[in-house]
């Protein structure tokens, strides 16, 4: 059939095989057309097709012309068709096609009823703007594609393009989606009513929101990515990998928790991949789950922080690692950490930032470690309890690995505690050559200022506040030479009691009169002293003997009576017993040394030494009574 100008079907129309209508103007209906085979509906570039009677039954359509609304009763199948503007396709059953379709003008709407499959899936076909309601859906376009107007899929949606995919209107699928817009494609799906449940993306830039919850079963891009759920949580299903593209930054958002499942990763293996997690809830990394950067930062801040054993956060490279708990509310989750952080590879920084932070894990880098509280004057703890670091016994020395330096705490709120939890079972051991210690330091435990291993390292613990050591303490201290020995500066007071120990490694022998001035103080108060001291032979321990000095370790050899000056009793007086070794005064078989400190002061009595030796920087002040040396005195 052939019209020169436009048709109108009136009275119902029943065609047994096929229909070619053509004309030269619009095509309308008043009444039903049923065709048993095959449409082919030609209405030219300007020529509008309006079919739409609910009881139209066509079987095969063709369609070419301007704006094209068409209903059907049942099922459609779409051949070969050219819209110039709008298509608007309504059927009461499943929509597919065997030729490509194009709608290049304007809007394409399609609506098959949310129990019925809308499968668009030839790679020929060109939407422009698209809104679909049917139960499965499958779209391809050779170009991108925006969904404009609203879009409900009841069950599962897949869309491939080979161009950019972006919205202006929400879409809501009830199973899973997976959209592919080719590696050069970015996808913009922001809508915040948009409601995804399983999502599957792969493109160039990634840009997605839900208005609730999402459950990402993969991610492949080669550029940035962004992902929120805006008020439920985000599951990591799948692995999320950046195999090409420059430099690029990573962001999840989600109000409840972010939750990796078992044996899932962010990972980049092309450039750095910026990672960053914030959670209204908790992160919780499950066996096996994890991240790698290539070099990129890593940033994780939510209500609590778990990475479980066998899970891994690593930048492989000079890329900085920070989590947080950032939590506002009275019990706090902290971060719980028995997983792997940093490796070998790793020379960035990692920073842990919670009231209670437990790490039983190995965690590795050449750059800096800090462990600081989120809240202002919070208790930081190495050991149980609540508001505390909590480390396993010779922690330090088995899992914190290479860094340059270890700071706990925050230097500019040195008012905070740290404790070194019990006797028994709590040991810190920097693997480092610095920790900084941020606060007032407690070690009721055994606190190690370098490590134990065969390698005997060297280290420093500064500690920005003050230091006590309860009669549990026990602090071990290493020897290797005259300039190379663990050294413990504190800028605050000092209260002294419990144990020292001191051992010599690296096959170092001193020689008399070789001091070792280990334990630093500011100007401000030093109290007490070691209770018990385990020295190697010829070595003893003195107090306050110089400015900022708390303790100095002497080494005296080659005399016989030896009596070496340690003002353990203070007040730098020759008269009081307990400022000598042994614990008693001078007799007259006795040789004296008064190592480099302040001057000494005789107060009082008539004593007589056998000799006195005094070294260059040190002084005797005899304000009272008498002393005599029998011999020759240096």
């Amino acid at each position: 059939m052939t019209d020169s100008n436009g048709i109108t079907f009136a009275g119902v129309s029943a065609i047994a095989q096929n229909l070619n209508l053509n004309t030269n103007g619009t095509i309308s209906q008043s009444d039903a057309i049923s065709v048993g085979a095959s449409t082919t509906i030609t209405a030219g570039a300007a020529g509008d097709i309006a079919l739409t009677n609910t009881a139209n039954d066509f079987n095969t359509v063709a369609i070419s012309g301007q704006n094209v609304s068409l209903t059907d009763s049942n099922s459609l199948t779409l051949a070969t068709s050219t819209i110039s503007g709008n298509l608007n396709l309504i059927a009461n059953g499943a929509i597919s096609q065997t030729g490509a379709l194009s709608v290049v003008g304007g809007s394409t709407t399609i609506t098959a009823g949310l129990a019925n499959d809308i499968t668009l899936n030839n790679e020929a076909n060109d939407f422009n703007t698209v809104s679909v309601f049917g139960n499965n859906v499958w779209l391809t376009d050779s170009n991108g594609i925006t969904f404009a107007g609203v879009s409900a899929i009841a069950q599962n949606l897949n869309l491939n393009t080979n161009g950019t995919i972006s919205q202006s209107d929400a879409i809501s699928v009830g199973a899973s989606t997976t959209i592919t817009a080719g590696a050069a494609g970015d996808i913009a799906l922001t809508n915040t009513a948009n409601d995804f449940n399983t999502i599957s993306v792969t493109g160039n830039n990634v840009w997605l929101a839900d208005s609730n919850s999402i459950k990402l079963e993969k991610l492949d891009i080669n550029g940035n990515s962004t992902v929120d759920a805006l008020a439920g949580t985000l599951t990591i299903d799948g692995n999320i990998t950046k195999n090409s593209g420059n430099d690029a930054s990573a962001l999840f958002n989600a109000t409840g928790n972010i939750t990796f499942n078992k044996d899932t990763a962010i990972i980049s293996t092309f450039n750095k991949l910026n990672t960053t997690l914030n959670a209204g809830g908790t992160i919780d990394l499950n066996t096996g789950s994890g991240i790698t950067a290539n070099g990129g930062n890593i940033s994780m801040n939510g209500d609590g922080v778990e990475i479980k054993s066998g899970s891994f956060i690593n930048t492989t490279g000079t890329g900085a690692i920070y989590i947080a708990d950032i939590s506002e509310n009275a019990t706090k989750k902290g971060i719980i950490s028995a997983g792997t952080i940093g490796g070998s590879s790793d020379a960035g920084s990692i920073t842990f930032v919670a009231d209670i932070v437990s790490l039983t894990g190995n965690i590795q880098s050449s750059g800096t470690l800090n462990i600081l509280p989120y809240t202002e004057n919070t208790t930081i703890g190495i050991a149980g309890g609540r508001g505390v670091l909590q480390l396993p016994a010779s922690y330090f020395t088995g899992v914190f690995n290479g860094f340059s330096s270890i700071n706990i705490g925050v230097a500019s709120d040195a008012s905070s505690d740290i404790s070194i939890g019990s006797a028994t079972t709590n040991v810190l051991t920097p693997m480092t050559t610095t920790l900084n210690l941020n606060g007032n330091v407690t070690n009721n435990g055994t606190l190690n200022i370098g490590s134990l291993n065969a390698a005997g390292l060297i280290g420093t613990i500064n500690i920005n506040g003050n230091f006590t050591q309860t009669s549990t303490g026990i602090l071990n201290v290493k020897l290797s030479g005259l300039n190379s020995f663990d050294k413990l500066n504190i800028t605050g007071d000092v209260t002294l009691g419990g144990t020292l120990n001191t051992t010599l490694v690296d096959s170092f022998t001193p020689s008399n009169g070789n001091t070792f001035s280990f334990l630093k103080r500011g100007a401000a108060n030093a109290a007490g002293t070691f209770a018990k001291t385990n020295l190697p032979e010829k070595f003893q321990a003195g107090y306050n003997l110089s400015e900022n000095e708390a303790v100095l370790l002497m080494y005296s050899t080659g005399v016989d009576n030896l009596k070496v000056f340690t003002n353990s009793g203070g007040g730098l007086n020759w008269n009081n017993a307990l400022n000598w070794s042994e614990n008693t005064l001078p007799a007259m078989s006795d040789t004296v040394q008064i190592i480099s400190g302040y001057s000494v002061n005789h107060s009082s009595g008539s004593d007589m030494i056998k000799s006195l030796q005094i070294n260059a920087n040190n002084s005797l002040n005899i304000s009272g009574g008498s002393l005599a040396v029998l011999t020759s005195s240096t």
